[in-house]
Parts: structure tokens; C-alpha cells; sequence
């Protein structure tokens, strides 16, 4: 039984004197205009419904709105208004052709396949509708549409909620004969591009119904809807629930050929890839907007049809098509190479373009979508219980993960079929193999399935092949030049030792590199990003089938066109060895096998393969180069090198010390070239600008491997091939130059994962991390490189894994910067914070640390890397002090204060409290929250991975100082039941160890724990000899047993989830309030208004600087964000959503006394 509801403890202070509220708490604050900075993330529900007999009916359409209502559950509201849902129909020729009839034209038209219906949508605000009314008349016309009528405002605004009449648009009907189809989307394009105004649909054989507002507004604010003359074969339906702080009229769905549930975590890439294919990405659209515009460009402008766009965007894994027939593994894996896994993570789709109508879902299953057979129609819906089972003929069929099905209608014949997946992807190569003009069969096609390097290779001068005689030796000094640290050093010989990289404990106590006193690379400015709710990491030890580090370099087929020898070269692996700068650290058997076993090549293997086709950039400083100067040349050099017919770029810092050449950051001279060559299409060259690129023949314009000794060979422009156009490249964006070259990384500022995971996100198809197999070599040489590189790949799988994908090419700047000025991130093009045109790094701060290394190269003093500074070490005996009473808290504080003042390695370290004000005695200052005396709280640490003593004195302490001490996942002492209702909470995680109904009712708080900020989207493990009888007894475990918390949970893979399990524990403990504990990530402001929609009483933000018993030493300094930085973006999103007095925020992470307490708040 629950306890009774709690009263105020008699430790509690008196009630304090309520504040003057700001807002309402029953109408929502609504701001002027929507936020700038979040973008939308969705979890929703989709309906279609496909005629069997392709008989249209207005039936169709009022099922489609019940199916929606059904589904309430999967719409998101405020002030019970709900997000937004909608409906893609056939024209309702019939209701148009009475219009056109009554504006003196043949009723007929309506019939002709020319006929087109466009959907407008244009904000009434600013009273110039008029205006964009008129002139899109003309832009129409010179488009090709021949307008034969209007429609304005056919609508019942009364349907709507207060929320959605403030911002409801003008709906502007336009029907006419186009002269092509596929000008349709041209005319949709002009019309936003132009215009302050949406185009719902633009079509010569669908229109899209869409409001702000539940499923029960959309019925009732579109009379077409509501006439019977409005007839389909087939529709699609989709509920919005948006985590979006803004919900608007645009936002809902469907789109242009599809409805999408989910959320693409790889759209950052998609966007680039979509982009370089000349697809016409939305500038505010959500990923669900950009996925739908990509394939409506596939269609229209490349000439796909939806299933080949389709297969395209959503490719199957390389393990499924290993299992398919062997002439279709060939045509798959020349697909993936001529676009790619782009849109990864939860996906359920509902798609149609003419009378073809696809279903899909990811290819892990995250999103549910059932296939419902009804003796009238073939259904595909989120929920089966849409229809009633006394009405299906077959038993419900969920989709399985990475299928697609097809729906073909065929009107004349009035029919319609069902094609499984196979029959789809069987049917995608015939008629890409018709589309490219025939030649040659499926089997022709290029295949990868096999892509290591090879068993024997070149010889190459200066390339020993007997190999080093001692263990490699490499010096301090070019190591701290290129911005390595001892704990850097000691990292890789631990990876190379074990094959896995280290585990670490406690938190993250060095400064922020924008805090650090000692050098730092751009690199460790960034931090990663993970999933959180609406996109769940992916458990790699469960589903590590699913993974792939595969990357392709060189020229990516066209999709016009196949080459006969094509020139990409299909890696397993994204790490290259060889490339160094003196004899080769192993023999030439040994390096090529190890290269050979993990499916890579050595770099001048690959060079050869590119012979005359790859080029060497000059990645340093000229003599009289700043850095921007330097950013600028390699810019010009990239472009103007694949404009010649370069099909491999190779980016080389081995020059960065030799004369008067200086450090240049690797990173943002890679991200400043591939975004160069994105942007960039055409061919053609000017030899002259050329400057430091080497062309080679040979190995030798490699630099003999050790890149070669004369600084003239550098200036020299070795062409070995003529500059012609590569390949068949006439389809419309094929001759974007990213899309024409690979391109490599070979740094030796490449020190660990993070170096390597950042480089593959911003840019570099595949990297050289040379100096990490010589530092591995330091004290041994021979088999150590093998676990260095098994330890980089299960690196890069769980970085990936953490942000919820599956394929590293899908991994694109996922991850953000803090204290860089804006110069620098406009190159990154990444989420930025704490950098401004007056603060942080930026172009001189480079220039002047280049002078500097290079002055420490040049030093005769001996010089060593340096030492991460670590603030944990110089307060801990302080601490204890203060704890065992031989000295006050205060002299503690003290201690620490001064500390942070010296060096400060957080962000709240460098702002102060407001001393502008005159202090008031400490008895009449009021520190309590709610029914505690304190606004502290004891972060979960669960029984087991700590000692009893400890677990006890955390919960009673609490109680004593009437604060809250939370539990971790490991269950509760059955003697601890009920105990501590008041200050203690219990926590529900990814393992649910321990969890009962009996524990959920014992106590007042249950937090929800998604990920915590020092290991974010990575799981736990507690080893079976920590599992004692009485721990076991806590977890419902068995003794001795390795317990294994997933890195995700489980049953929570959207936000829908996430609101179910959160009314299941209110519904066992009606009294208990609800936290969500999340780590803080970009657009946490975003998610936290989610999780408020989903329920949840408080969000708990976890800041990267936290605690945990256990964790890659790589999370616990390179992943997620500050809770500084967490806690107010979440309290400004709530805010302009309305919701703030509905939740409260809890944040941890790093702090240390009291003064972190009165600035986080």
C-alpha cells in the first residue's frame, strides 16, 4: 500500500511567503515569435489505407480521421491543443470540377493527367497576402501552370483552438494544367523560395490536408474533407507529437510523398549528401521535411521512381545483402555507394508518389508500423487496433526491421497489389538497371563485399621491409608540438596493451579546454553528442550485426550511368596505417596483414591504387602564412585539384615543422575543405593554383614514404594524368566535387578516438593516425598495432551507438564546441556556445599558439608532453578534513574557492555573483524547496557498485538534514522499504533491476534514469563477484552473476514510450512524482519540453563533469555538455512553450560547495 501523502516534516523551515506569479498558471505564455535555436524532433503516429479493388471512396478518407482520433495517444498537446496531424489524398477532381465548370471552363480539365492542385499556406500577419497572392499568380505562370481556379479560406476556423486561430494562415487553393509534372516541385521551390508561405502540396495526383490541432479539428476545419465527392483510393494520415517548443501549421504532416514517424539522427548528413545531389534542403525544415523533399528530388529531378528513391535513402545493411541473391548483392552495394545509410535511427514511414505507396521502417525496428488486411483494403498503421479485429481477414503483421513493402494500383485495371520486400528490391534493379540505358545485368555491378588491402603489395622506396631493429622511438617534443599530453600516451599504450580502451571512475575534474592552461588541439573543444529520448542510443554489445565502420573512397558512382572499371575503393575499416615519417615502425609482411585482417589498406597501398589519381596537401603554415591564409590555400588547392580529375585528396602534416612552415589544426583545415569542395561543383583547372599539391605517378611524390626531405619537392605540381572529366557524370548535382574524391586525414594530432570520430565527422572519409602506431610501439613492437586498431573500432561503434546509429558514414557533426569564436564555428558548422566575436579562440589565438610550438620544436631545452592539470587531487585531503571534523566546511570551501579562482576548469568559474546588493543576516535567508530544508540532492549511486555502510549513511544523512538522497538501479534493502519515503527516491533504469511495485510505492520520487552525464548512452556492468547474496536479493538477481545494464532502454524508444512508462508508475503509486534524468546535449531545451508533454514532474539535467562508479575514460571527458550550459536552455524552452510552472529542473554534475548551487540557480 502506498504511504499516506507526505506533510511538511517538522525539520522543515516555515512556509515561506508565496511569490507574485509572472504568468498565469491556466493560460499558457506564448511569445511573440517562435525560438530561434531548436529544431524539431518527432514521435508520432501514421496511418494509410490502400484500396483493393482501386476503387476510390469518400469512406476512405472519414475512416482515416477515426484511425487518427484513435490514436490520440501519439499527439503531443499544450492546453489540450493538439501539435498538428493531417491527411494526403487523391485531388478531389470531383469538387474541382464543379469550380472549374463555374468559372466557365470544362469540367473535364479536372480529369486531364496535366491537372494540378497546389495547397498554399501564407501567414496572415503583416496584411500582405494580397500581395503574395498576386505575384505568385505570375510566378506560376511563368513556371507553366495555366490557373483555371481559386479557392481561398474554404475552411471553418471555429474548429480550432485559441493557440492555433493566433497563428492560422490564409489557405490558398490553386488548380490549373501544368505543361510537366515534374515542374511541380520547381513551382513549389519558387513559391517558398520567393514567399513568406508554406506549399502543403503541390501536385498533379495528391493534396495534403494539414491543421495545428488534433484529429478531431482536422475533419471540422476542411469541409472538403466532409464532402462526399471527395473520393480516394488510397490515404495517408499522420498524428504530430512534437518536442518542438513551437508547434506551427508547417510542421504538421504529411509532406510532399510521405509521413514520417521518428527521428533521422544521421540528418546532419543527409542534408550534405542531399545537398551535393543537388536536392533543395529546406533553410528551417525539420529532418521529416528534408527527408521528403530528398526523395521528391530523387523523383522529379534525377528521374526515380519512389521505390528506387526509397531503397536509395534507406538502404539495406551490408549483413542483409550478404544473404541476398547473388545478382542483387552487386546492384546494393553499387547503391550504397552512390548514396548511402543517410538516414539512420527511428524511422516508420508511410510514402506515396503517383499510385505507388511504399511502407518502411529502420533497419533496427525502433518504430512500430503494422500491415492490416481488411476484405476492402490493405492498412499499414502504427497501432493495429485501428481496426477492428472482426474486420481483418488476416492476422496483423508488424513490419519487420529494414522492411519495405509496395503497394502498386493499377486503376484501369482496378486492382491493386501487394509486393513483399524481396519482389520490391528485385523490381528496383530491374528498373534502375532500364533506367540506365541496359547495359550489362545485375551481377555487373560493382561489388565491395571484400574490401581490405592487399596481401602483397608495392614496394616502395624508403619503405623498409626488415623493419625497425628495437622498439620505435619517438620524440617528446614533435609529440607535445602536435598537441599530445602524457595522459594521451599513456591512453594508447593502454589501448594497445588490452584492445579496448580504459575504464575510468569518479568524473572529469580537467578544465575545459577553453579553461585549460596548457596547449590544447581544437579538437578538445568539442564535446560529443548522444541520443536521449526521441532517438535511443543503440545497444552495440546486442545488436553490433547492425554495425559497420565501412567507408568509400574515391569517385561515387552515378546514378545515371555505370562505369565499366569503376575507381572507388570500399574500406571495412576508416583507419589507414603506414604513412610515417621515417622507416616503417614493422616489416612489410606484418604491417600489410594487420592492414589485410581488419579490412583497411596501408596509405601507400591506397596511394597506389590511386595512381595518378590522388593528390598531397600541404596541411601547415607557410612561411608567411597565417592560418587563415593557410585555410584559404588548401581550399583553392582541394578544388582545383579535383576539378583536374584528383579522385583521392590526401591531407599530410608532414611538412608542420620543417623551415619556417608552422602547426596548422587539422580539423579545421579538413572541415574547411570538405565543405570547400561541397560547395563546389564543375570541372576544369588552372595548373598554376595548384601551388603545394603533388599529383603522383608514383609512391615517390608520396614523399618515399617518408614524404620527402627537400622542402622543393613540395612545390613542384607533379601532374600524372590528364585533366578530363571522370566517368558519366550528367545527371543533375553529379558533378559536385565531394561527390568526385575521397578524401584522407594523416595527422599526428590524431591521439585517441575522439580525434579519430571528430575527423570522420567533419569531413574525412578515412584517417591516418600514424603517430598513435609509433606511440603504441614505444616499449614493444609486433602485435600491439592489432589491439590498438580493434580498440579504435569498438570506439568508433560506441561513439555511434551513443548517438543512435549504426554505420559510421552516417556520423556527421554530431557534436558541439564551447569557446571558439564565431570565425572558427562558421568553418565547423556545428552548435556553438560560449564563443562571441570578443571571446574565445579564434584565427590570431591559432597563429600565436603555431608561434609557439613551433618555437618549442626549436628549443634545445628538453621538453616533454604536458600534464592534464586535475582539481580533484588538490582538495581531496581538504575534503576529508572536513568530513572527519579535525578542520571546518568552511576552511574546505575556502580552499576550493581559491582554487577555482587559480584555475578554473568549469564554466560557472568565470562568473560571479552579483555583489551589488546589501547582504541580509543568514536567519532570515530561506534555502528550502517545497518540503525540504535544502535544494540538494544525493545523485544515485545504487546498492552494490557501493558498500552498505555508505548506502545507509547517504539515506539516513538525508533524512537528518531533511534532504533527498536517490537510489540507484540496483534495487532497495528489503529492510529499507518505506523507511525513507520522504528523502528517498528510487530510480528506473535500462536493467530495472530490483523493480516491484513494492519499491515504486515506497517512496514519493522515482526518477527515470535515460542516460547520466559521465557516461551518456552507455550502459553499466557490475561484475558477479560484487553480486553478494543480500545485492542479488535487492536486484531479484542470482548470486554471482554479471549484471549487465543496457546501454538504452529497453521499452522507451520515443517519447510516447517515455509518457507511457511514466503514467504506468503514477497509476502503481498515485502520490509519486516523476523525474527524468537526461544527459545535456545540443537542443536539450528541445527534449526537456518533451519530456514535460510526456508528464514528467521534474527533469533531472546530468552535466558531463558528474560522477559515475565506471566508465570509458573517452565519455567521461569527451561526451556531453555542461549542465551550466543544460539548465538554462532547458528553463528558457519551457518557458516559451508555457510550460515551465508545470515541471521543475534538477541539474548535477561537478559541484563541489555552495556558491555552485546559488549560480546554478
Amino acid at each position: 500500500m502506498p504511504h499516506p501523502a507526505p506533510k511538511a516534516s517538522p525539520q522543515a523551515h516555515a512556509p515561506r511567503e508565496q511569490p507574485v506569479e509572472r504568468f498565469s498558471s491556466t493560460k499558457a505564455y506564448r511569445p511573440l515569435r517562435p525560438p530561434e535555436t531548436v529544431e524539431d524532433k518527432d514521435a508520432c503516429g501514421i496511418y494509410a489505407s490502400v484500396n483493393k479493388g482501386a476503387r476510390p471512396t469518400h469512406e476512405a478518407i472519414s475512416v482515416a480521421l477515426i484511425a487518427l482520433e484513435k490514436m490520440l495517444h501519439r499527439a503531443g498537446n499544450i492546453d489540450g491543443e493538439g501539435d498538428g496531424c493531417g491527411v494526403l489524398v487523391d485531388i478531389p477532381r470531383k469538387v474541382w470540377a464543379e469550380e472549374i465548370r463555374t468559372g466557365g471552363h470544362a469540367s473535364r480539365l479536372a480529369l486531364d493527367e496535366r491537372f494540378a492542385v497546389v495547397h498554399v499556406m501564407i501567414p496572415r500577419k503583416g496584411g500582405r497576402v494580397a500581395d503574395v497572392q498576386e505575384q505568385a499568380r505570375l510566378l506560376m505562370s511563368k513556371v507553366g501552370l495555366r490557373v483555371l481556379a481559386e479557392r481561398e479560406d474554404v475552411v471553418d476556423s471555429s474548429a480550432l483552438g485559441p493557440g492555433a486561430r493566433e497563428e492560422e494562415p490564409v489557405f490558398w487553393q490553386v488548380a490549373g494544367l501544368i505543361e510537366d509534372p515534374k515542374l511541380c516541385l520547381e513551382l513549389t521551390l519558387a513559391l517558398e523560395e520567393r514567399f513568406d508561405a508554406h506549399v502543403a502540396s503541390c501536385s498533379t495526383a495528391t493534396a495534403i490536408y494539414k491543421v495545428l490541432g488534433a484529429p478531431a479539428v482536422l475533419g471540422h476545419y476542411y469541409p472538403d474533407l466532409r464532402d462526399p465527392r471527395a473520393e480516394t483510393v488510397s490515404v495517408l494520415g499522420h498524428n504530430r507529437y512534437s518536442t518542438n517548443t513551437w508547434t506551427s501549421f508547417k510542421r504538421a504532416q504529411p509532406f510532399g510523398v510521405l509521413g514520417h514517424n521518428g527521428e533521422i539522427n544521421t540528418i546532419a548528413r543527409l542534408r550534405q549528401e542531399a545537398k551535393m545531389l543537388g536536392v533543395p534542403i529546406h533553410s528551417d525544415g525539420s529532418d521529416s521535411q528534408d527527408l521528403s523533399r530528398t526523395v521528391e528530388a530523387l523523383i522529379y529531378r534525377q528521374g526515380l521512381t519512389l521505390v528506387e528513391a526509397l531503397e536509395m535513402a534507406l538502404p539495406p545493411i551490408v549483413d542483409e545483402i550478404k544473404g541476398m541473391p547473388p545478382q542483387l548483392r552487386g546492384f546494393y552495394m553499387y547503391l550504397r555507394q552512390a548514396f548511402g545509410p543517410f538516414a539512420q535511427g527511428p524511422v516508420a514511414l508511410v510514402s506515396r508518389f503517383g499510385d505507388e505507396l511504399v511502407f518502411s521502417v529502420d533497419a533496427l525496428g525502433l518504430r512500430p508500423l503494422w500491415k492490416l488486411e481488411t476484405s476492402e483494403a490493405f492498412v499499414f498503421s502504427s497501432e493495429p487496433g485501428v481496426v477492428a479485429v472482426a474486420e481483418t481477414v488476416s492476422e496483423p503483421k508488424p513490419l519487420a526491421p529494414g522492411e519495405k513493402m509496395l503497394v502498386a494500383v493499377d486503376r484501369p485495371r482496378g486492382e491493386t497489389r501487394l509486393h513483399d520486400h524481396g519482389e520490391m528490391q528485385a523490381l528496383c534493379a530491374r528498373r534502375w538497371l532500364a533506367r540506365v540505358d541496359g547495359e550489362g545485368d545485375e551481377a555487373g555491378y560493382a561489388s565491395a563485399l571484400m574490401t581490405g588491402g592487399p596481401l602483397s603489395g608495392f614496394e616502395v622506396p624508403g619503405y623498409s621491409s626488415a623493419g625497425p631493429s628495437e622498439p620505435v622511438k619517438v620524440e617528446d617534443r614533435v609529440l607535445g608540438g602536435f598537441g599530445w599530453q602524457r595522459e594521451d600516451m599513456k591512453l594508447v599504450q593502454q589501448m594497445a596493451a588490452t584492445g579496448a580502451e580504459p575504464i575510468g571512475s569518479l568524473g572529469y575534474d580537467g578544465p575545459l579546454a577553453c579553461l585549460s592552461p596548457e596547449r590544447q588541439n581544437l579538437a578538445d573543444y568539442f564535446k560529443e553528442s548522444v541520443a536521449v529520448v526521441t532517438n535511443p542510443a543503440i545497444d552495440r554489445e546486442r545488436e553490433v550485426e547492425h554495425f559497420s565502420c565501412r567507408a568509400v573512397l574515391g569517385p561515387r558512382p552515378s546514378l545515371h550511368a555505370v562505369k565499366p572499371e569503376p575507381g572507388t575503393v570500399e574500406l571495412a575499416f576508416p583507419v589507414l596505417f603506414g604513412g610515417h615519417d621515417g622507416l616503417a615502425p614493422l616489416s612489410d609482411e606484418t604491417y600489410r596483414a594487420i592492414a589485410h585482417r581488419h579490412k583497411t589498406y596501408l596509405l601507400e597501398d591506397l596511394w597506389e591504387a590511386f595512381r595518378g589519381r590522388a593528390a598531397v596537401l600541404d596541411l601547415s603554415c607557410l612561411e608567411s602564412e597565417d592560418t587563415r591564409g593557410a585555410i584559404e590555400r588548401l581550399k583553392q588547392e582541394a578544388t582545383t585539384a579535383v576539378r583536374g580529375g584528383c579522385e583521392l585528396v590526401v591531407l599530410s602534416d608532414r611538412t608542420a615543422y620543417e623551415g619556417d612552415r608552422r602547426y596548422l589544426d587539422p580539423h579545421l583545415a579538413l572541415a574547411a575543405v570538405d565543405l570547400a569542395l561541397r560547395e563546389r561543383e564543375g570541372f576544369g583547372m588552372d595548373a598554376e593554383s595548384l601551388g603545394h599539391v603533388r599529383f603522383g605517378m608514383d609512391a615517390e611524390s608520396l614523399g618515399h614514404v617518408r614524404f620527402g626531405t627537400d622542402a622543393e619537392s613540395l612545390a613542384s605540381v607533379r601532374l600524372g594524368m590528364d585533366a578530363q572529366p571522370i566517368g558519366s557524370l550528367g545527371g543533375p548535382g553529379e558533378t559536385n566535387l565531394r561527390r568526385r574524391c575521397g578524401v584522407v586525414l594523416r595527422s599526428a594530432a590524431i591521439r585517441n578516438v575522439h580525434d579519430t570520430v571528430l575527423a570522420l565527422g567533419l569531413g574525412a572519409d578515412a584517417v591516418c593516425p600514424y603517430a598513435m602506431v609509433e606511440v603504441c610501439l614505444v616499449d614493444d613492437y609486433g602485435t600491439d598495432v592489432d589491439n590498438l586498431a580493434a580498440a579504435l573500432r569498438k570506439g568508433i561503434e560506441k561513439v555511434i551507438s551513443t548517438i543512435g546509429i549504426h554505420e559510421v558514414r552516417g556520423y556527421a557533426r554530431l557534436f558541439s564546441s564551447i569557446g571558439l569564436r564565431p570565425e572558427l564555428t562558421s568553418i565547423f558548422d556545428t552548435p556553438a556556445y560560449m564563443g562571441s566575436k570578443s571571446g574565445g579562440t579564434g584565427f590570431a589565438e591559432l597563429d600565436a599558439d603555431g608561434d609557439e610550438r613551433q618555437q618549442l620544436l626549436r628549443s634545445e631545452a628538453d621538453s616533454k608532453p604536458a600534464k592534464t592539470f586535475r582539481f580533484y587531487p588538490k582538495v581531496y585531503k581538504a575534503a576529508i578534513a572536513a568530513a572527519n571534523g579535525s578542520a571546518t566546511f568552511a576552511e574546505y570551501s575556502e580552499k576550493v574557492r581559491a582554487l577555482e579562482e587559480e584555475q578554473p576548469i568549469s564554466l560557472r568559474h568565470i562568473v560571479d555573483v552579483r555583489g551589488d546588493r546589501d547582504p541580509i543576516p543568514t536567519e532570515q535567508s530561506d534555502p528550502g524547496v517545497g518540503l525540504h530544508s535544502y535544494p540538494i540532492v544525493i545523485s544515485s549511486m545504487s546498492f552494490g557498485s557501493q558498500g552498505e555502510t555508505a548506502y545507509r549513511a547517504y539515506a539516513e544523512a538525508a533524512k537528518r538534514i531533511n534532504i533527498i538522497a536517490m537510489n540507484g538501479e540496483g534495487g532497495e534493502i528489503q529492510d529499507m522499504y518505506g523507511k525513507y519515503p520522504l528523502w528517498r527516491g528510487q530510480q528506473v533504469a535500462s536493467g530495472r533491476f530490483g523493480v516491484t511495485s513494492e519499491m515504486v510505492n515506497s517512496s514519493y520520487l522515482v526518477e527515470i534514469k535515460i542516460g547520466q552525464g559521465a557516461k551518456p548512452g552507455e550502459g553499466g556492468h557490475l561484475p558477479g563477484k560484487k553480486v553478494t547474496a543480500k545485492v542479488a536479493q535487492a536486484r531479484n538477481a542470482t548470486i554471482g552473476t554479471d549484471l549487465i545494464s543496457p546501454s538504452n532502454n529497453h521499452d522507451l524508444y520515443s517519447i510516447e514510450d517515455l509518457a507511457e512508462l511514466i503514467d504506468e508508475l503514477k497509476t502503481a503509486n498515485p502520490d509519486v512524482r516523476v523525474s527524468v534524468k537526461v544527459p545535456v546535449v545540443p537542443n536539450i531545451g528541445t527534449i526537456g519540453v518533451g519530456i514535460a508533454k510526456a508528464g514528467a514532474d521534474m527533469i533531472t539535467l546530468s552535466g558531463f563533469e558528474g560522477g559515475t562508479g565506471a566508465a570509458r575514460s573517452h565519455a567521461l571527458r569527451h561526451v556531453g555538455l555542461p549542465s551550466d550550459i543544460g539548465t538554462r536552455a532547458v528553463h528558457l524552452a519551457l518557458m516559451e512553450a508555457g510550460i515551465r510552472n508545470r515541471v521543475e529542473i534538477w541539474a548535477d554534475g561537478g559541484y563541489r560547495h555552495a556558491t555552485d548551487i546559488v549560480k546554478l540557480h
